[in-house]
């Protein structure tokens, strides 16, 4: 199997990034030549696109209640330029979005508690959306009207 047909086969179960499918080829033992040969085509037939990538995955985390910051961290760790990171991530996710997300978030853990909401409760609901990746400013504000 060459290169591009492994790219191809890999490509097929989900979307990849360009960086991971470089890895990817790497690992299996291809020559530099041909995994520029293979990127070169998925590119030219559009199979893979870092920026469209980063709009589906960006879009994916806000449905499942992740912030930015996380999904900063993650896209960086699929091999996604840092400058297509900010671009997509400042034209999608607004800090209003952000504070919809959050709060939403926030009334769903308190929701889930079923006990009254104490000090050790919110620096629990904290520490979860701080897992998520949203900023600590945004969650000290929202969760100072509980307090």
């Amino acid at each position: 199997m060459n290169a591009k047909e492994a790219s191809l086969r890999y490509l097929s179960y989900k979307d990849r990034t360009r960086y991971e499918i470089i890895r990817y080829l790497e690992k299996k033992g291809y020559s530099e030549d041909d995994i520029t040969r293979a990127i070169d085509f998925l590119e030219e037939c559009n199979y893979i696109n870092d920026e469209d990538y980063c709009v589906r995955y960006i879009n994916y985390g806000i449905e499942k209640g992740r912030g930015p910051i996380r999904l900063e961290f993650e896209l960086k760790q699929k091999g996604i330029d840092i400058d297509i990171i900010y671009s997509k991530l400042n034209a999608i996710y607004s800090e209003d979005k952000e504070r919809e997300l959050a709060q939403k978030l926030i009334d769903k853990y308190i929701e889930q508690a079923d006990k009254q909401i104490d000090s050790k409760e919110l620096a629990k609901i904290a520490r979860r959306l701080a897992t998520n990746g949203f900023r600590n400013s945004l969650i000290f504000d929202l969760l100072s009207k509980y307090r």
